[in-house]
């Protein structure tokens, strides 16, 4: 029987010592552990499980056959976290990664104590799950909550790895352990503790050439070594004799081979299933393959272990290294006959996966299989399950008409639910198909989502130009008119990703023919597969969209006009669709360079209670970029922070690129405005680094605007003045120029009264431009002041802060207002000076934006006025997330209804709030509202 681990307990110590010290030290964080597999990560991990001191721990360690089985891994933790209770069916319509995430909150939140998770094998997380975690681990890490996760290195992207890595260095919070193989020293000691003597070092250099420096090698071939007569007892310096050097490349092969027939029969069906599994199971795939299979006997030749869970015995292989050292000894028939026979013995989607690694070529029953799971898939989440499936049985087709079929349909598949990054690799196949419009539609989706846009449109057009005809629609079939129809509608879609929006009008009538071209029953007709495609109203309200956006850029108001209205109607009555929220985001692209702010608003609303239902829309990223742009100019900053770190945690995984370096622009305008360069400059470098296309279709100048602001806030107008210097600006169409906006402020900061004159004017000739950070009066009067033309600057001044319209941006109100009340300071007016600057410092002051408000604060103390009574920032002791919290708890709100508004559990809502009384001085929560700015947004 294997022994205790002395690498373990001893040749760990320091790394073990060191994760300890790094949990210790903090209330939360989290601790990624990386090494190859037998470097002792999982020894880790469980070695720094605390015991005591009031954390709750919990283990979890993922699965390998999960891992392309969508949520497999999240909805194990919910088992975890809560066994007794009923889980929520997740695996729905409306399942997504959000939706879980939240459910894991709500699991943890049950938890009394701080919690600690550790997740071991990481790496086999499937994409779902990953997701999930990561937004649940970032909206805990600021509460009494710690991570450990342990993996390998890895060659594609974990979403929760890859949060762990990129939040080591950010504090003192977030670390990261390598477990490198141990050192020839290190060996030397371990070896000289198991065999009770010194080691030469000739031996422990061999040993550790041998094993790779694996702690898990080292030590089983270690105690091999114990039990045979390879330890001289008179020597005091051990030499390694060859056997054990030769036994150390794989000890555990040592430990399969030494075990007794029924022992090994059982230990070779543990390692073929690899995951944990139900011993009864064992024990059945045993009794059918005519094995004597012994679950004792395994146990107690070191080859599996065993554990109690859910009121079973499940049995799984000691190490992964062992596992191999068995399969590898297993000739290919012992392992399919496994594989076979657990594909019988196992229920559901476990039962399927070890029926395809045993299937050799496609039959009925497991192709019949694989295509009901395809095509009953009811969200993204399914469908990426679905895709793994079929992916599996394309490998076991030949060339020919099957091999295309399940091309087809994985195809199919991943354009319904927007999953192309999973099929990406298979364009190669996909083009090489027979020629057709099914082909085509695949190949245009599949060439754009890669970004190469202008080979795209080409491939549509060979198909759109012939089916459309001048005197009507020439096609052959009900599947060819619904194709026809789909293909033209993405063209005119990506048309709108190159900028040049001239050729969209014409492929918007083109396409909407070929929708009505759809005859009634052609949807019944056409291949189930393609059903989804043709949704008529749908697909209008989409190819409106890109009408209302090309006519709104290209001048044409007759046209907008026409096609705005009837949007708005076919929105008015449509049903929850990927399709309503592609067509509100583009609507609100266009009202929003139309400057009805208040429109947006509600429309974004309605786009994210839409995405609930329908999270595979194109735009979906886009839905949460607009909502916290226009939080953050309505003065919601909380709630714009809030949506921002939601857009972030998913952007990476939206299919439409465009939107994520956006996602990361308009993430740091609230940071901008309060002056954390630090966190501005690494959003602005996520955001060039995650740009593909300059084209992005919702203000294209956001990164412009964010550098701007950041410098105006700091109160550097030459860098201001810089950041919006780029020629580049000038070019972009989607955008309503708000840099512009910052260029005149800069010019007139600097005393460049004739160049800001221009740049006004110009502003007042840009149809697009909207007064979203300042307004054109305010800019005058900016001027104005400049050029020390007092009389009229003072007029301007006076208007612009008394605009009704300037009421609905209280932060550029508010510096419009704190420039106003410093000209007043200025010309002698200190009552009228005392007046502005103090309206303006509670604004600066509700907002947090503190680089302003100090600037006014101390103005206000040089005008005679009570700076104290305005007071410095209420909140400005607290961390940012204590701010936003205490920013709701002072309008009333509850723990749980702060929680849902920030995506956060309700725990680390309560340990913020612990935290926010004692730092103001509050013995309760009822202190806040009385503390706290009026005038919040509710």
């Amino acid at each position: 029987m294997m022994r205790e681990s002395a690498v373990e307990n001893v040749e760990r110590a320091a790394e073990r010592q060191a994760a300890q010290r790094m949990i210790e030290a903090q209330q939360s964080g989290t601790l990624l552990v990386t090494g190859l597999s037998g470097m002792g990560k999982s020894q880790l991990l469980r070695a720094i499980l605390p015991v005591k001191s009031g954390w709750k721990a919990l283990y979890f360690k993922a699965d390998a056959y999960e891992a392309k089985v969508p949520f497999a891994a999240a909805e194990r933790l919910l088992r975890q976290l809560q066994p007794r209770g009923p889980i929520e069916p997740v695996s729905d319509a409306e399942a997504n990664p959000r939706q879980m995430g939240a459910l894991i909150l709500a699991a943890l939140d049950r938890v009394r104590t701080p919690v600690f998770l550790a997740i071991d094998d990481a790496q086999w997380l499937d994409p779902q799950s990953a997701i999930a975690l990561r937004f649940a681990v970032q909206r805990l890490i600021d509460g009494r909550f710690f991570a450990a996760v342990a993996s390998r290195p890895m060659t594609e992207p974990n979403a929760l790895v890859d949060l762990l890595a990129g939040l080591v260095g950010r504090s003192e919070q977030h670390s990261e352990l390598r477990l490198e193989p141990l050192s020839t020293e290190q060996v030397r000691a371990v070896a000289a503790r198991l065999v009770h003597r010194g080691v030469s070092q000739r031996s422990a250099r061999a040993l550790r050439e041998a094993t790779g420096g694996s702690p898990a090698l080292l030590n089983t071939a270690l105690a091999l070594s114990r039990d045979t007569a390879a330890v001289d007892a008179e020597a005091d310096i051990w030499e390694a004799p060859i056997p054990v050097i030769d036994a150390a490349r794989n000890p555990f092969a040592r430990v399969a081979a030494a075990a007794p027939p029924e022992a090994s029969a059982f230990g070779k069906i543990c390692a073929v299933l690899r995951d944990p599994v139900e011993e009864r199971v064992v024990a059945d795939i045993a009794q059918a393959l005519s094995l004597p299979a012994d679950a004792d006997a395994a146990d107690a030749a070191g080859l599996v272990v065993r554990s109690r869970w859910r009121d079973e015995t499940w049995v799984q292989p000691r190490h992964e290294l062992l596992a191999h050292a068995v399969t590898k000894r297993m000739s290919a028939s012992e392992t399919l006959a496994v594989h076979r026979a657990a594909g019988e013995a196992l229920d559901g989607r476990r039962g399927l996966r070890h029926s395809l690694a045993a299937a050799s070529a496609v039959d009925d029953a497991l192709l019949g299989r694989v295509l009901d799971i395809a095509r009953s898939a009811a969200s993204p989440a399914q469908a990426d399950e679905a895709i793994g499936y079929l992916r599996s049985i394309l490998l076991l087709c030949e060339p020919g008409d099957q091999h295309d079929d399940i091309l087809i349909e994985i195809a199919l598949l991943a354009m319904r639910f927007r999953r192309h990054q999973l099929v990406l690799d298979l364009l190669p196949l996909t083009e090489a198909l027979p020629a057709g419009a099914l082909a085509t539609a695949i190949s245009v989706e599949m060439l754009a989502v890669l970004g190469r846009i202008p080979e795209a449109l080409a491939v549509a057009e060979q198909v759109v130009g012939e089916a459309a005809a001048p005197a009507g629609v020439v096609t052959d079939s009900a599947a060819d008119r619904i194709l026809a129809a789909h293909i033209a509608g993405i063209q005119a879609q990506f048309q709108l990703m190159t900028g040049d929006t001239g050729p969209i009008a014409a492929q918007v009538v083109r396409a909407r023919a070929l929708v009505d071209a759809v005859r009634p029953g052609d949807a019944a007709a056409a291949d189930q597969r393609l059903r989804w495609m043709h949704t008529a109203d749908g697909q209008h309200m989409r190819l409106l969209g890109w009408a209302i956006t090309a006519a709104a850029r290209s001048g044409d108001m007759a046209a907008f006009g026409a096609a705005f209205g009837e949007l708005s109607m076919l929105i008015a009555r449509a049903d929850a669709s990927p399709e309503l929220v592609d067509a509100l985001v583009t609507r609100a692209g266009v009202q929003m360079q139309s400057g009805d702010v208040g429109a947006v608003h509600a429309g974004m609303l309605m786009a994210s209670a839409t995405l609930v239902r329908s999270p595979h829309a194109w735009t979906a990223g886009h839905v949460r970029v607009i909502l916290s742009h226009v939080q953050y100019l309505l003065g919601d900053w909380d709630g714009a922070e809030a949506g921002a770190e939601a857009a972030l945690s998913l952007a990476m995984d939206e299919t439409a690129f465009t939107v994520r370096p956006v996602t990361h622009f308009t993430a740091a305008l609230v940071s901008a405005s309060r002056g954390d360069a630090s966190e501005v400059a690494a959003l602005l470098e996520a955001g060039e680094r995650a740009t593909i296309s300059r084209h992005e279709s919702y203000e294209s100048s956001m990164a412009a605007v964010a550098a701007a602001e950041l410098a105006r806030a700091m109160g550097n107008p030459a860098e201001q003045l810089r950041a919006c210097s780029d020629p580049a600006l000038r070019a972009m169409v989607s955008t309503t120029h708000g840099w512009k906006t910052y260029q005149v402020e800069a010019l007139a900061a600097l005393g460049r009264v004739a160049e800001a004159r221009a740049a006004l004017a110009d502003i007042r000739e840009t149809a697009r431009w909207q007064p979203h950070y300042g307004s054109a009066l305010w800019l005058e009067a900016r001027i104005e002041d400049a050029a020390d033309r007092r009389k009229s600057a003072k007029a301007l001044y006076e208007r612009a802060v008394a605009e009704p319209d300037a009421a609905l941006f209280p932060f550029p109100l508010a510096r419009a207002r704190a420039d106003y009340g410093r000209f007043l300071l200025r010309v002698g007016d200190a009552p009228g000076a005392i007046a502005q600057l103090t309206t303006a410092a509670e604004v600066f002051t509700r907002l947090g934006a503190t680089p302003d408000l100090e600037r006014t604060l101390a103005l206000l103390e040089r005008a005679g006025g009570n700076g104290a009574a305005v007071s410095a920032d209420p909140f400005g002791a607290l961390t940012v997330r204590e701010r936003q919290i205490a920013q709701h708890a002072a309008r009333g709100h509850t723990n749980r209804e702060i929680a849902e508004t920030l995506f956060l559990s309700v725990t680390t809502v309560n340990f913020h709030m612990r935290n926010v009384l004692p730092k103001l001085g509050l013995s309760s929560r009822r202190g806040l509202r009385a503390l706290a700015p009026q005038g919040q947004p509710t």
